[in-house]
This record gives C-alpha cells, sequence and structure tokens, in this order.
C-alpha cells in the first residue's frame, strides 16, 4: 500500500482569501515530502468554492520548487476543457520543471456547470479524453506527428518542452466501466473515490474494475489501483465530529455541483420540470401533487440571493442553511443556533446548491442524507 495526500483546495467560509487557500495547502505538500508521503494530488474544478484550483499542472509546478522527493499529481486534469496543443506542451514543461515526478491524472469530467461555461458538450467529453490520450502518446514517442480524429485534429506538430523519462505514469479517475477499460487496455492506474462508503462500497468497486479487466483479457489480480478516502487521526472525539463535519459539507457540495439542481422543496430535487417552469421554482406544486410531507425543514428566500435557502434540521438543535446562488457557482453552508429548540425530522432529499437550469445526463452518485445521524466516516485512527 502506497499513501499519499489529496489538496482539493477549497472554502467553506466566504471572504477567506483565495491566497491564504493555496498557501496552506502548499505549506501541507511541505510537510507531507518531510513526513515520507510518497505522493501529492492537486484537484481541478471551476467556478466554484467547492474548489478553487483551476490547474494542477500550475500547483504542480509550484510545490516542485519548495519539496525534494515526494511525487506531484494531478487529480485530475480534466482533458476535454483544454486545447490539447498547450495541455501536452505544459504536461512536458511541468515534469521537466520536477525532475521527472510529475504523475499525471487525468479524467473526462462531470460538472455541466463548467463544460457550459468552458462552451464544451458534457456529452463528448469521454471520447474527447480517449483522442487526447492518443495524442499524448503520439506528442511523446515521435519527435513530429500528426492527428485526424473526430474531436481533435493536428497536423504535423513538435511538442518541445518533453519529459525527462518519457511519458509520465498516467493514472485515469472515473467509477464507470469506459474509464475502467480504457485503463485495462493501455496499462493506466484505474482510481477512484470512496465517498461515503466503507469497505463494502470500495470492494464493490474493486469488483467492477476487475470485470473490465477481464472484459479487455487483462488479469485482474495484477491490476493496479487508486483509492481516494476520507482519512484523519484525531485526538479526540471533537476533533473528530469536526472532521466528519467537514467531510459531509464536501460531499454535498460535490453532489450539488454534479446535479446543478436548485432545491425549492422536496419534489424540486428529483422533478425536471421544476427546472424549466419559473413558477414551479418558486414553490408551486403541479396540478395532481401534493407537496411532501417527509421534509419539515422550511424553505424561505435569502434576501441577498436571487436562489432558495433551504434551511435543514440537523440534531442538537441547529440548522444548516444551503444556498445556491442563481447568479454564479458558488455554493456555501453555514451553521447558525436555532435557540436551543428541539430538531425536527431529518429532511430525507438530497441537499443541492447551486443554480437553477437542469445539467446533461452524468454518472448517479449516491444520495447525501442530510440527518447528521445519518452520516458516518472513514477516519484512520
Amino acid at each position: 500500500m502506497h499513501l499519499g495526500y489529496f489538496g482539493l483546495m477549497g472554502y467553506r467560509q466566504r471572504g477567506k482569501p483565495p491566497h491564504e487557500v493555496f498557501r496552506e495547502h502548499i505549506e501541507q505538500v511541505i510537510h507531507a515530502d518531510r513526513l515520507g508521503f510518497e505522493i501529492a494530488w492537486f484537484a481541478e474544478h471551476h467556478f466554484s468554492n467547492y474548489c478553487i484550483c483551476p490547474s494542477p499542472l500550475i500547483m504542480a509546478a509550484r510545490c516542485a520548487g519548495v519539496t525534494r522527493r515526494i511525487r506531484l499529481g494531478t487529480a485530475v486534469v480534466v482533458a476535454p476543457l483544454y486545447d490539447p496543443a498547450r495541455l501536452l506542451a505544459e504536461i512536458g514543461m511541468v515534469d521537466c520543471l520536477s525532475d521527472g515526478r510529475l504523475v499525471l491524472g487525468l479524467g473526462s469530467g462531470y460538472q455541466p456547470f463548467e463544460f457550459e461555461r468552458f462552451g464544451k458538450d458534457l456529452a463528448a467529453a469521454r471520447p474527447m479524453l480517449d483522442e487526447f490520450l492518443d495524442m499524448l502518446h503520439l506528442a511523446f514517442a515521435r519527435e513530429t506527428f500528426t492527428y485526424d480524429g473526430q474531436h481533435y485534429r493536428m497536423p504535423a506538430t513538435h511538442i518541445s518542452a518533453r519529459p525527462v523519462s518519457g511519458l509520465p505514469e498516467i493514472w485515469i479517475a472515473g467509477d464507470h466501466e469506459f474509464g475502467h477499460r480504457l485503463c485495462a487496455r493501455r496499462g493506466y492506474v484505474p482510481m477512484f473515490t470512496g465517498r461515503w462508503g466503507g469497505a463494502a462500497y470500495q470492494s464493490e468497486m474493486r469488483s467492477r474494475i476487475a470485470a473490465a479487466y477481464v472484459a479487455e483479457g487483462c488479469d485482474p489480480d495484477t491490476m493496479p489501483l487508486g483509492v481516494q478516502r476520507f482519512m484523519c487521526v484525531t485526538a479526540s472525539r471533537a476533533e473528530t465530529l469536526d472532521y466528519v463535519d467537514n467531510a459531509r459539507h464536501q460531499m454535498r457540495l460535490a453532489s450539488a455541483l454534479r446535479r446543478r439542481a436548485e432545491v425549492t422543496g422536496c419534489d424540486d430535487a428529483r422533478d425536471p420540470d421544476s427546472q424549466r417552469d419559473p413558477a414551479r421554482r418558486d414553490g408551486a406544486q403541479p396540478p395532481g401533487r401534493r407537496p411532501r410531507d417527509d421534509c419539515a425543514a422550511p424553505v424561505r428566500r435569502d434576501p441577498g440571493c436571487a436562489a432558495v435557502a433551504h434551511d435543514v434540521p440537523l440534531p442538537g438543535g441547529r440548522l444548516v442553511t444551503r444556498q445556491g446562488p442563481a447568479h454564479h457557482g458558488a455554493a456555501d453552508e453555514r451553521d447558525r443556533a436555532d435557540g436551543g429548540a428541539g430538531a425536527g425530522p431529518a429532511c430525507r432529499h438530497r441537499c443541492a446548491g447551486l443554480g437553477s437550469n437542469s445539467g446533461g445526463t452524468v454518472e448517479e452518485d449516491e444520495s447525501t442524507p442530510c440527518s447528521a445521524a445519518a452520516m458516518t466516516a472513514p477516519l484512520g485512527v
């Protein structure tokens, strides 16, 4: 087993200066290098506080200058969002700047909010990734190369910034068969996130990946596997609960960004028609449908935001306020005291926090319940 550090580089409180977020994560990587961690991973996301790092390659280059041994990985470069010629050159350059320590994590992406703002089609993301990988191998195996694909075309081209020792090790993120079979065919490392699941979920994912390897005629007993999990060593119950609370917050933002749903009531989270009808977004019920009675959380309009804020009751008399600004991609969660009143029944829908337009079809994610009592997280001890 090999251990690494993953930096999402998000923030929870409004007003936190971005330069502080980056500085804190650079300090973490320096400590990880000194403590003997084998690799540091850097995320990529856009237009929200879920992750403010738009370029994991830039973070890898920055950390290369303040570390000596630790490998530096991108987790992941969302290849379909880039111009391929520039991305190829930057991959070669960062590997040079890190003296060959770059580990290249790539993915097809999953957030409709991001793809729309880059003018890219999420439905074409996986074949675009496949074609970029073709170009990646050609670019660093030959002095010049050409490419003529469905999504990318390249005339005779030389990439002058070249990796130190050939192509970096490649990892592919995702929980879909396309990516798993791609890894089996090309010899990449499949990686997935453990989300809230424990050992059972990881075993299920390993079985799915193994099945993809068998389908490609490969031996699953020899396949590599990367698993991203929440892990924290704590000295007290209070530290543990604080960590779990932040982990839950991160999972809720991920779920919201995946769906881009604006929660205006329990039915809206499931009803795509409410995303298209402004009247329905203001709380109107469709004909013949009664409001759900299993959601005790009140819905209110936040005066500073065009979207709806949703108060989710938690045990211990606290409300978690979730709001989704319709005019930008930020999502936040603010705890406020409820005067010591007892909490009502937990809301059983998925919490979401982004704009009101519906997005494209994406891989299904687990429901993230609102009840704190229902939360569990795998913690290292």
